[in-house]
């Protein structure tokens, strides 16, 4: 017999598919090193996901703010429609017309009356000598004084 302080190994027959379980059941649990690239990848998708939802709201955002720009266009383009009509309608040639002869007592001109001005020439100045003008100017006022004092 053996002693007591000595370890006997007795063998165990295993069968192949408990020690397929026993090796699935080893790979089956993820080490730290999976467990942190899963969480990283879960936080990375997390973050993609974030970052697309505020993209989204700021689109949906200038959306809104482009459609309350076009209706105040509308209407603001609406009223200077109702402004230029109230113009014409105010101005109509005939209604000025009516309105001279009627209210001001006016009337048209007479063909004698009418003087037509040819607007094709050039404009031009023409320069006075201002020595000879500052004389006569000069000569006139001591002339007007020299009779007031006598």
């Amino acid at each position: 017999m053996a002693n007591k302080s000595e370890k006997v190994e007795i063998p165990v027959l295993r069968s192949k598919q408990s020690e397929k379980k026993q090796v699935a059941k080893i790979t089956d649990q993820p080490t730290s090193g999976t467990q942190i690239r899963l969480f990283l990848a879960a936080f990375f998708l997390f973050v993609i996901i974030m970052g697309i939802t505020y993209r989204y709201s700021l689109i949906n955002s200038k959306n809104l703010e482009l459609q309350s720009l076009k209706s105040e266009y509308k209407k603001i383009l609406s009223d200077v429609n109702i402004a230029n009509l109230e113009v014409e309608s105010k101005y109509n040639v005939a209604l000025v017309e009516d309105y001279a002869k009627q209210k001001l007592g006016m009337q048209k001109p007479e063909k004698s009356q009418i003087i037509y001005i040819d607007t094709r020439k050039k404009d031009y100045v023409e320069k006075v000598n201002s020595n000879k003008l500052t004389k006569k100017i000069n000569e006139f006022f001591t002339n007007i004084q020299i009779r007031l004092t006598k």
